[in-house]
């Protein structure tokens, strides 16, 4: 009856034993799968400029299991090899293995998928296997203009209207307040003179010298009405900055300005608080 559980026992012993061996083999080489993965940098806004792709190997299990060559990228006309570098790195049981391509993109195109080829060496096993990764396509553009976002075309539009409206109004009224000073319709105020010349030095500050003599020139042919002042001058002076392209300094304009807004405050006196809203120097 001993002898015959012994032999039982060979029998399974012979029978399980090199399932257990395969078992853990499988096991071994299951936890030691590799994770392969490739990913583009920052694309480049002008040809000429280096782009990095990377890949990047890892898996679980012993560090030495694997052994991976040096990536081979099957580039397209108008991209070049810069160079290639590497860097690894265990944490665990996790081994990271890091290969940092620089490429040189040449012209501005659109580039399909990259085939990348690696030579993987396996620890046991004399031939390597050969793995193949794409990457994921990419564009390059030519420099030069973009067209603008939608979400930014928009609050444009309606702030180029709004301000086109409020200098058609600013020149409404401007250009009806020296009509009726030129025809002789009505007297100005003073309110109107003031606000007359505050709109003349706008056009001062936005460098229309033109505007501003204008202005000026309405400005003295009404106070000429209120007193003698000769403004041949100024006529003479704007027609040659209209028809001869004069361009008067900006020393000029401005001494003309403060002349004549203190003939306006020794005509029409402001009120307390109202000189610093007309600049009065």
């Amino acid at each position: 009856m001993k002898l015959i559980s012994n032999s039982a026992f060979c029998v399974c012993f012979r029978l399980f034993f090199p399932l257990c061996i395969l078992f853990v083999q499988f096991t071994s080489e299951s936890s030691a799968s590799l994770q392969i993965e490739s990913k583009w940098g920052k694309i480049p806004s002008a040809p000429g400029r280096p782009l990095l792709l990377t890949v990047s190997i890892q898996w679980t299990g012993e560090a030495d299991h694997y052994a991976v060559s040096t990536p081979e990228p099957e580039l397209p006309e108008g991209i070049t090899l810069q160079g290639i570098s590497s860097s690894s790195f265990s944490k665990g049981e996790h081994t990271y293995l890091n290969y940092a391509i620089t490429l040189i993109v040449n012209k501005s195109s659109s580039f399909g998928a990259i085939p990348i080829s690696l030579s993987v060496y396996s620890k046991g096993e004399q031939a390597p296997s050969s793995i193949v990764v794409n990457t994921e396509p990419f564009s390059l553009e030519a420099p030069g203009w973009r067209r603008p976002k939608a979400r930014y075309i928009m609050p444009g539009v309606i702030l180029s209207l709004l301000l086109g409206v409020v200098i058609f109004l600013w020149r409404r009224r401007a250009g009806t307040i020296r009509s009726a000073a030129l025809q002789g319709q009505h007297e100005p105020s003073g309110k109107d003179l003031w606000n007359l010349l505050d709109q003349g030095r706008a056009s001062l500050v936005r460098g229309d010298s033109l505007s501003f003599l204008e202005t000026a020139l309405t400005i003295e042919r009404c106070l000429a009405d209120m007193e003698p002042h000769d403004a041949s001058g100024l006529s003479a002076l704007i027609e040659k900055v209209r028809y001869a392209g004069h361009n008067p300094q900006p020393e000029e304009l401005e001494r003309m300005n403060r002349g004549l807004r203190m003939r306006l405050q020794q005509k029409f006196p402001l009120e307390q608080g109202e000189e610093d809203r007309h600049e009065v120097p």
